[in-house]
């Protein structure tokens, strides 16, 4: 895709106060092959979903299905039919886990990578896509995480292999609507520690610049609404497109300067009344992680304005990667 060619040709060396993030999310290794286009969007699908890790035995099941649940939630929005009988398509997925202590990039100083000794989570994912009994497509990625909850860093990294599937385009996901009394403790059991990515970006997304030491109130006063933040974080999970905002759009769609500052978009139908509300993250780039500068439901100025310059960037975007005669 083309949106990926531009962080794949980019050489991402920055030294002002905000920059373009230079450690990515995934790494060291993402493969892909086959078509996943072969997989037919109007045929029905299964998915298959299992772990091994820390927590494999009686505790495996019910958070094997917590995360299957949220994968075939993202299977369905791109248009899906997912079935649990046996269909002529299905998705394997397996995923193993293993907690262990590496020297890791911390910060950098100077574009230099400073290490230190941590205890990580060590991820290794495989996908299998059939059409039949034949193998149409395969995605293994393997990544390291420093949060032990693998519902979130599972669900990111689905929903960057599911972004190269086919989508209807047409359906709009339904996200949960806070109690205002209760923000707080969503963003102390789902946000506050978490380290996010989506297909649109190759770095990781925190809540705030210094974490550590971000009171909850400064980081809640970003949001409009507040109550809107499981929206927020479905969107930071499985954004497929960013938009460089603060300046002029430059010429040149590869220049590492575009991605200091970005914007992420979607739709969504928030609460039980099914809202439909437009939402746009502006996030801020430090040297290895961009975090969260604000977080809001549109109005209809706002997201026309997001709207045209993500259609002027795509423009810009198509211009330069048209090189060849026809």
């Amino acid at each position: 895709m083309k949106k990926s060619l531009v962080f794949l040709t980019v050489s991402i060396v920055f030294a002002s106060c905000y920059t373009t993030p230079q450690q990515t999310a995934w790494t060291p290794l993402k493969i892909e092959s086959g078509v996943p286009g072969n997989i037919d969007l109007e045929e029905p699908i299964s998915i298959s979903f299992e772990t091994t890790g820390p927590w494999t035995g009686e505790n495996r099941l019910p958070l094997d299905g917590e995360i299957k649940t949220r994968i075939t939630e993202l299977l369905s929005r791109r248009g899906f039919d997912i079935t649990d009988d046996d269909s002529t398509n299905r998705i394997d997925i397996s995923v193993a886990v293993e907690r262990e202590e590496r020297r890791v990039i911390v910060s950098y100083s100077n574009g230099i990578p400073m290490t230190a000794s941590r205890v990580v989570f060590v991820y290794d994912m495989r996908i299998d896509g059939y059409v039949g009994d034949e193998v149409v497509w395969n995605w293994y990625s393997t990544w390291i995480s420093r949060t032990g909850n693998p519902k979130a860093t599972i669900s990111s990294a689905v929903a960057q292999a599911f972004s190269n599937l086919d989508s209807s385009g047409s359906i709009i996901p339904s996200v949960p609507e806070l109690k205002e009394s209760h923000v707080e403790n969503y963003y102390q059991a789902y946000v506050k520690d978490e380290e996010f990515s989506c297909p649109a970006l190759p770095s990781v997304i925190r809540a705030s610049g210094v974490s550590s030491t971000t009171g909850t109130a400064t980081f809640l006063a970003k949001l409009s609404p507040p109550t809107a933040l499981p929206a927020y974080v479905d969107l930071l999970q499985t954004a497929e497109f960013a938009v460089p905002y603060g300046f002029s759009l430059p010429s040149s769609p590869i220049s590492s300067g575009n991605w200091k500052s970005v914007e992420l978009g979607g739709t969504y139908l928030l609460g039980p009344d099914e809202e439909q509300i437009r939402v746009i993250i502006r996030l801020t780039g430090m040297s290895d992680y961009y975090f969260i500068s604000e977080a809001k439901v549109a109005n209809d100025e706002e997201w026309t304005e997001f709207v045209e310059r993500w259609e002027e960037w795509q423009a810009k975007i198509d211009e330069f990667f048209d090189m060849y005669v026809e």
